[in-house]
């Protein structure tokens, strides 16, 4: 098992989301309970539109 650290989280929920595989396929590769994974799934959707919002300067895109 790897560390859970915020880096293997999201590669997990990412692959989740990709649907290449099920939660459970997730789960049993990685060797975290699929429980866990639907709940790093519905905090990192929840959040998600943290990652946009200001942070300190705005800078325009070209």
């Amino acid at each position: 098992m790897q560390a859970v650290t915020s880096k293997f989280k999201i590669k997990l929920v990412l692959e989740g989301l990709k649907e290449r595989q099920t939660v459970k396929e997730l789960a049993q590769k990685f060797g975290i309970t699929p429980q866990q994974i639907g709940t790093w799934k519905r905090l990192f959707q929840k959040e998600a539109d943290t990652v946009f919002s200001k942070r300190g300067k705005t800078k325009k895109i070209r």
